[in-house]
């Protein structure tokens, strides 16, 4: 097939798969909520499925699309059936569209499906992180973590900061166009307009830091906003924010307390920081090594200021090193390198080893 002839087909299905409504399902699609996965089945004897998937020849909308254009997803076969797995999640009592076009079929296929909206319990919100008691005036990230899968494109709508005076912060979060929810769907990342924090520039100048030092704010979620399956949460939750004055330094190893535990046990290993720092990013950004460059196997535990690790096997005398990504910040967006607002850089320390995976290793430990 030309390319112009397949550049045609896919244009004429996409106003068939625009236009289906009205049109006869030949094949049966339904929605695996547990999966996030559209099952389509039950294709005619006749038809002939290619063993190759080529961009175009699937597509799965909204029934209400306005523009017709097609979600985004990823699709296998296995024999017969055609799985989909759209890359966020569908919501529950509402209608899609499915459509196959193929090379290899004679015409194209359309199904319709309606996702049952069952009864399912409230969602709520689990944790707000920072979890200390004060953060800094100029804090970057905020972390929120849901009971179940949210749906996407209600934050800006459904959050919301209000002053000790009940008034609400107006704009304090960055407007993206891709709200910055994990895989899961289940902890939404806030980000504070880095423009109103960095001093000096236009939005700051005109507006000043979302939150100020010496107050006490409410982040508000609203009991309107869904899970994922249509669900409300039902009443507003919030959480009491106290600020206290701005974190500007860049991250200093060196200023961390570790506390090491004695050869022959399988006690922890921890470490104190110096802030609050982000952790959100923890998991990925810091690791133990032994003598011989070997990552120490255990069990990590992060919050606001600690990092822990619990091993699998009983600590052997002798040196370790802690490794820690260059990308790591603290909770305002201070990195190794500076503060977030300075263009000064810090070099971290002369005796920093850079290795190839981009960590640095920033403290020699011994255990005895």
């Amino acid at each position: 097939m030309s390319v112009a002839h397949r550049l045609a087909r896919r244009a004429v299905f996409g106003a068939l798969l625009f236009l289906s409504l009205g049109l006869k399902a030949e094949v049966a699609a339904r929605y695996d909520v547990n999966a996030n996965a559209v099952v389509v089945c039950c294709f005619q004897a006749t038809t002939v499925l290619s063993t190759e998937i080529e961009s175009g020849e699937i597509q799965l909308r909204h029934a209400s699309s306005a523009t017709g254009r097609s979600m985004l997803f990823t699709a296998t076969r296995n024999a017969d059936v055609l799985r989909l797995s759209p890359r966020f999640r569908l919501k529950a009592g509402e209608e899609y569209v499915v459509g196959v076009n193929m090379s290899s079929m004679e015409a194209p296929v359309f199904a319709r499906f309606t996702i049952d909206k069952r009864e399912n319990s409230s969602p709520r919100v689990l944790s707000v992180s920072p979890t200390a008691a004060q953060i800094p005036e100029n804090t970057l990230r905020l972390y929120l973590t849901f009971s179940e899968p949210m749906a996407r494109g209600q934050a800006r709508d459904k959050i919301r900061i209000e002053n000790s005076a009940g008034q609400t912060i107006a704009d304090p979060f960055l407007n993206l166009a891709t709200e910055l929810w994990d895989n899961s769907q289940r902890r939404l990342t806030l980000l504070l307009d880095p423009g109103r924090l960095k001093r000096g520039v236009g939005p700051n100048v005109r507006a000043g830091t979302p939150l100020n030092g010496n107050q006490t704010y409410t982040l508000i979620v609203s009991g309107l906003m869904e899970s994922a399956e249509g669900v409300e949460i039902g009443k507003d939750e919030s959480k009491i924010i106290h600020v206290h004055t701005a974190e500007r330094r860049a991250i200093s190893p060196q200023r961390w307390h570790i506390e090491s535990p004695p050869s022959n046990s399988k006690s922890s290993l921890t470490v104190t920081f110096d802030r609050i720092m982000d952790a959100g990013m923890l998991p990925r950004m810091i690791q133990l090594v032994d003598a011989h460059g070997e990552r120490v196997d255990g069990h990590v535990s992060i919050n606001d200021r600690q990092w822990t690790l619990a091993p699998k096997r009983p600590w052997s005398a002798g040196p370790y090193q802690l490794l820690v990504d260059s990308q790591i910040e603290d909770i305002a967006g201070n990195s190794l390198h500076a503060a977030f607002d300075s263009k000064r850089v810090n070099f971290i320390n002369s005796g920093s080893i850079n290795t190839p995976d981009g960590l640095f290793a920033v403290r020699q430990i011994r255990i005895q």
